[in-house]
């Protein structure tokens, strides 16, 4: 454990495979000293990009592992416990296509599901759909960068995630948000199909598909730091 002596707060840090129950049973349950677990922020993804015809079992387990399989065991772990947050990183993929992620599209559905259980079952519970992230995660890297660029979708800031992830804290918040900005000429080639038209924004011919994001004007003034983070975090932990 890890004191942050300026907050007044303690980090665990440790390592484990959240695909292995074992693993997710010694990582929830924290020493006797600490209090017990009260927030779920499951974040882990890999990626193993392929045109259908050369998808395979290998390539769906190595995917599925840290997103479906993880999530299914953190949930089995908490189920009916008084967490205060079970925050999933989920991608918007599972809701418009990205080429050569069937796999994972599928993987992150599996999350949604889990939140929309959880929900149903009157659990906390919640699953937010990114789009790439400009300055950290899988799309940060060069390539996936361009190309996502190239085909409209535009790149989330740590201050909008930040923002998305607090949403998901609040009171009757909903099972599944979606975060990404798209540039709508660019990504459909043409006209916005109905079931994205509620979040086709015209000015600019620039819309965040946001089912939970505030204004620009409010993001552009929420200032990030660490304490922000942290905060966040309290309000979930109770520390």
């Amino acid at each position: 454990w890890q004191r942050l002596k300026s907050l007044d707060t303690i980090v665990r840090v440790a390592r484990g495979d959240v695909s292995e129950p074992q693993d997710v049973r010694q990582l929830a349950l924290p020493p006797p000293a600490f209090p017990a677990t009260s927030g779920i922020w499951h974040t882990a993804g890999v990626l193993a990009d392929a045109l259908v015809m050369q998808q395979n079992a290998d390539r769906l387990r190595h995917v599925y592992a840290p997103k479906a399989v993880a999530v299914k065991i953190l949930h089995a772990a908490t189920i009916g416990s008084s967490l205060k947050a079970f925050s999933l990183y989920s991608s918007i993929a599972a809701t418009i296509y990205s080429a050569a992620q069937s796999n994972y599209a599928a993987a992150n559905s599996c999350l949604d599901s889990v939140s929309l259980w959880r929900k149903n079952a009157a659990q906390v519970g919640a699953s937010v759909q990114f789009g790439p992230w400009a300055e950290l995660g899988m799309a940060a890297t060069g390539s996936i960068n361009s190309r996502m660029k190239a085909q409209g979708v535009g790149l989330v800031t740590t201050t909008q995630g930040l923002i998305a992830l607090d949403a998901t804290l609040r009171p009757n918040a909903s099972a599944v948000f979606a975060l990404t900005p798209l540039k709508w000429p660019k990504f459909l080639r043409g006209a916005v199909p109905t079931i994205l038209s509620a979040f086709a924004i015209r000015r600019n011919d620039v819309a965040p598909a946001m089912a939970l994001v505030p204004t620009h004007t409010e993001i552009a003034h929420c200032a990030l730091s660490l304490g922000a983070v942290i905060e966040m975090i309290n309000r979930t932990a109770g520390g």
